[in-house]
Order: C-alpha cells, then sequence, then structure tokens
C-alpha cells in the first residue's frame, strides 16, 4: 500500500499571513503619520535666519567677498600733464597696481575687471546719458599727450558714476585720479552744491563710501590757477584720488595699496607724503562675537547643543533649564562686543559707543524653504531690556540672566534666538582723521603766492581739498546719520 505523501509548506496561507502583518504595521504607521507633528526635511534649505541676523553674519569680517570690478578715471585736464613728466611715474604706478588688485588673492578664479576713462571737459546729459571715453591701453595715461582737456568737471563724473550704479546696475568701485585743481570762486562755490548732492546721495541713500588718498609726488609742468598758466617744476606736488564704492569695497582696496610696496601708496611712503580718510556711514565688515557663560550660572548648561537649523551652523548654542537654575544667582550667558571692532586711524567717525539687542522665538512648523524665505520661522519676541548691558570704554557687555529670560518670557520651553549689536555715533566736526586736508589746502591767491615766491616752490597745497571736506563732513554732522554698527554677537538658546 503506497504511503500517503508529506504536506509540504503551504503558500497561500503565508500570504494571506504575511497580508495581514503588512495591514498592521501600514496602520500603525498611518496612524503616527495622522496623530504625530510631521518632520520637515531641512536639506534643500539654505538659511533660516532672521534677516536681521543673516544680515550681519553675511556681512561678517570672516567673510571672503569679491571685490569687484574697477573703474578708474583719469582727469585729462592741462594740468595734468607734469604728474606723468618724469618715469616712472605715480598715474603710471596706481594704473598698474589697479590692474595687480584685481587679479590678487582677493579675487576668486578669474579675478575682476579694470576698465580705464577719460574726463576734464566730460559732461553728462541726464536725457541721454552717455559714459566718458573708455581707453583700452591704460599707458595712455602715463603719457603728457593725453592730457589736452582745458577744464575737470568732476560734478559731471560724479553724476555719471552715481547714474551707473543706479541705472545700470553697475557694482564697481570708483577710482578717480585728478589734481583736485577749482578755477575761482564761483567754481568753488558750484563744487560744493554740486559734488556735494552727488555724494550725499552715494553716501546717505546708497550706503557707499569715499575715500580720499592723496600722495606728494615730483611734478614738471604747468599749474592752471584761475586764468593763469604758472610753469612750475615741484618736488612734492598733491595728486588726488577719490575712492566711490562700498564700504567694503574702499577699504579693500585701499589695504592693497597700502601693502603693495610701491611708493607713494604703500604705508612705506612717509607720513608727511601720504594721507588718506574715509568718509561714510557704514563699516567695510562686521565684526563677530562669541558668547561665554559668566559667573554663576547655574540655570546653563554649558555644553553647547547642536541645531538643525539652516544657517545657524556657525552660532553657538546653549540648553537653560529653569527648573535647575537658582533664583540668586546673578551669573548668565555674557554677550560682549566692541562699540569700535574694526576701526581705523583714517575713519571719519565719532567714537560714542552704542548698542541694541533683540529675542526671536522659533517656530519648528515653518521651518520649510517658503517659510525662512520669507522669515516666518522666527517671530520676534522684542528688545533685549537695557538693564542687561553695560560699557565700559568701548565695550559692550550684556549678561542674559534667568531675569532677563522671565522678562522676556524666553524661560518657557522653546529654542530663541538672541543678537546684540554695537557700533558709534557722534558729531565729528574737525575730526582728526580729515585735518590733513586742510593743511594740504591751498586756495588760488596762497597757490600764486607760493609758485611766484623767488626761491621756487618745493611744497603745493590743493584748492579742492577743503571744500571737499566741509562738504563730506556736512553729512556726517546731521544727528541720525553718524551711526556706524561695527560688531555683532548671536547665540541660540534651548529653554527647558
Amino acid at each position: 500500500m503506497a504511503r500517503r505523501a508529506e504536506k509540504g509548506f503551504d503558500w497561500r496561507i503565508a500570504a494571506v499571513a504575511g497580508g495581514i502583518v503588512v495591514l498592521f504595521v501600514g496602520a500603525i504607521i498611518a496612524y503616527r503619520i495622522f496623530t504625530k507633528e510631521p518632520e520637515v526635511s531641512l536639506d534643500n534649505v539654505a538659511t533660516c535666519l532672521p534677516a536681521p541676523v543673516e544680515n550681519y553674519r553675511a556681512a561678517s569680517s570672516a567673510i571672503r567677498r569679491n571685490p569687484g570690478d574697477v573703474d578708474l578715471y583719469f582727469d585729462v585736464s592741462g594740468g595734468m600733464a607734469g604728474y606723468v613728466a618724469n618715469s616712472p611715474n605715480a598715474i603710471g604706478n596706481l594704473a598698474s597696481l589697479t590692474r595687480n588688485f584685481t587679479r590678487s588673492s582677493l579675487y576668486s578664479a578669474g579675478g575682476g575687471e579694470v576698465d580705464y576713462y577719460k574726463f576734464g571737459e566730460y559732461r553728462f546729459n541726464r536725457a541721454e546719458p552717455e559714459a566718458p571715453e573708455q581707453f583700452e591701453d591704460p599707458a595712455a595715461f602715463a603719457r603728457p599727450a593725453i592730457y589736452t582737456d582745458s577744464e575737470t568737471r568732476i560734478a559731471d563724473l560724479l553724476e555719471w558714476v552715481l547714474h551707473s550704479r543706479e541705472s545700470e546696475g553697475s557694482g564697481a568701485l570708483s577710482v578717480i585720479v585728478t589734481d583736485l585743481m577749482l578755477d575761482d570762486r564761483e567754481a568753488i562755490d558750484a563744487f560744493e552744491a554740486s559734488v556735494g548732492g552727488s555724494l550725499r546721495t552715494m553716501i546717505v541713500e546708497e550706503g557707499l563710501s569715499v575715500g580720499i588718498l592723496a600722495v606728494r609726488v615730483p611734478f614738471n609742468g604747468r599749474i592752471f590757477v584761475g586764468t593763469e598758466a604758472v610753469s612750475a617744476s615741484i618736488s612734492d606736488r598733491p595728486l588726488v584720488i577719490l575712492l566711490i564704492g562700498t564700504p567694503y569695497q574702499v577699504r579693500t582696496y585701499f589695504e592693497y595699496l597700502d601693502t603693495a610696496e610701491i611708493t607713494p601708496f604703500s604705508a612705506d611712503t612717509a607720513v608727511s607724503d601720504r594721507s588718506f580718510a574715509l568718509f561714510g556711514l557704514e563699516a567695510g565688515s562686521i565684526v563677530l562675537g562669541e558668547p561665554a557663560l559668566s559667573g554663576v550660572s547655574t540655570g546653563f548648561i554649558a555644553r553647547p547643543i547642536q541645531t538643525r537649523i539652516p544657517g545657524a551652523e556657525g552660532i553657538q548654542s546653549y540648553v537653560f533649564d529653569a527648573e535647575r537654575a537658582d533664583a540668586a544667582d546673578e551669573g548668565g550667558l555674557l554677550l560682549s562686543v566692541e562699540a569700535d571692532a574694526g576701526v581705523a586711524d583714517f575713519e571719519v567717525i565719532g567714537n560714542q559707543p552704542l548698542w541694541e539687542g533683540w529675542v526671536w522665538r522659533l517656530d519648528p512648523t515653518m521651518l520649510d524653504a517658503e517659510g525662512c524665505e520669507s522669515g516666518a520661522a522666527w517671530t520676534s519676541v522684542g528688545a533685549l531690556p537695557p538693564g542687561g548691558g553695560s560699557v565700559s570704554g568701548q565695550t559692550v557687555n550684556y549678561t542674559l540672566t534667568q531675569d532677563v529670560l522671565n522678562q522676556l518670557g524666553a524661560d518657557r520651553e522653546g529654542t530663541y534666538l538672541v543678537q546684540v549689536v554695537a557700533g558709534q555715533r557722534g558729531i565729528v566736526n574737525d575730526h582728526p582723521a580729515a585735518a590733513w586736508m586742510t593743511e594740504w589746502s591751498m586756495d588760488n591767491s596762497q597757490l600764486l603766492q607760493r609758485l611766484r615766491a623767488s626761491s621756487g616752490a618745493q611744497r603745493t597745497g590743493v584748492p579742492g581739498l577743503e571744500p571737499l571736506r566741509r562738504i563730506l563732513l556736512a553729512e556726517l554732522m546731521i544727528p541720525g546719520r553718524e551711526e556706524i554698527e561695527r560688531s555683532a554677537t548671536q547665540v541660540i538658546i534651548q529653554s527647558e
């Protein structure tokens, strides 16, 4: 009798059982998805910081920035020819230095572009604006033959510079090389009105800086003073270079010249033969400070925590646990910033320290690309209470104590971002950084007297420097226009 075969594995039963398991697991997953707050993917989000914080961090001195292109404008009036009578000459050196600047390590691969222009009798036509004449060969400006114009219309050139920045989107640094001669009293009055108008717009409305660099160099040619032309061979006649651009551009260009080891533009030049003044209402860059624990701080955990907030990777973060905080503790989290951070001795600005602070609370449900772009991920809590801050000299200290957090409501559970910004203000009348502009200035009568002296002029001044000083100082003496923010610090606090 044949044996009954043994029963094998029943795939139909296994399939049914597996389906039940899958349905069960799927039900659990679906339940969790629909009953808990969804997780947010932050992989494709660039930054979720509040705009005020992001702006300061983007302007940080630690961020590498490309200085951009340079437009180099040469005054080709007849009185400039004597500057290039000797070889090598300062004008030729400046053209070479500018080209080298745009090819330096300050730039990423490819460098920047330099465009060379001439002005003098150039007129700016508002109805049909055209750029001054451009030259492909900068060597032309190292030869006397190009300096043939009878006037120096700086006001028209400044109108073009302003137009090119506003209408054509040009972000180039403008470098203007001139003797800054003014023909007569009428020319001086017009200079203060028209040039002043353009510079006022650039500094106040455009946030640009104006740098005035003057160097004393040999001169052999004719100097046109009013209606007179006086032949002169002078060992040091001032050559003036106006720098107009963003604060970062102007400072970076000057600092490059400072280290270029080519006189009369480098720091090797005698102080009596080179002077510089910087005017503006913004710093070239923001210096970022780091927070630190201060005193007995039982509420704060010294170990920084890791945040997953896009853009906040470089911001220190701390845990604050209200339950473990001793109410008697006076210590806290110290935010220290310097009101004079990055200030150079050539900057024209008051030195009265100022500071402000703000707090934001994170809404984690808004951590997506759209919410971050609109700034909706952070809700403003308000300004820091002034009682937590103190000023010693130029140092601003703000201590985030338990009491301060209680006042802000930041002791309740959540993620908070705190920022403190410091800077300077103050009336700048007769500021020492611009004093040399008066010392180097001569009006037409003084200049003629010096040139006609029997012993011969060895050292002359510039009629346009003192009017230019008055124009630029006038803007910085208006209350509310003289503030410059220089440093900032941020910290993230996780309240538990």
